[in-house]
């Protein structure tokens, strides 16, 4: 199937290790940053993301919590919000699971574009 997938490079990609979260060992939390470009006709050309994926609840044989933070410091009002990605991942039967997702953004300031 030559041809189908989609490559896109990211410069300046930095993750760090799993670490422990809190000291217990099954919930754990990375930290990532790139830069991705962007295709606006104003604004800035490229961004600096920030992701800390973090695991707040982990039982194999019940359900799996992540949360993902992602912030773009550098865009207009990047500074004053975050998004929030959370995923569940359980047993929908013994032979299949379940995927939930969800997302939100977390206003920690003011903008002109919270109203929007």
């Amino acid at each position: 199937m030559a041809g189908m997938g989609l490559t896109v490079t990211l410069p300046d990609i930095q993750i760090s290790d799993w670490s422990p979260l809190s000291g217990d060992l099954k919930l754990l939390t990375r930290n990532m940053s790139y830069i991705k470009p962007l295709s606006a006709s104003i604004g800035p050309k490229q961004t600096k993301c920030e992701i800390r994926d973090e695991t707040i609840y982990c039982d194999f044989d019940d359900y799996v919590v992540t949360v993902t933070t992602t912030r773009t410091p550098d865009v207009p009002s990047g500074g004053v919000f975050a998004v929030k990605t959370r995923t569940c991942i359980m047993w929908a039967s013994a032979v299949s699971s379940k995927v939930v997702v969800t997302s939100q953004v977390d206003w920690t300031g003011r903008s002109f574009i919270k109203g929007l």
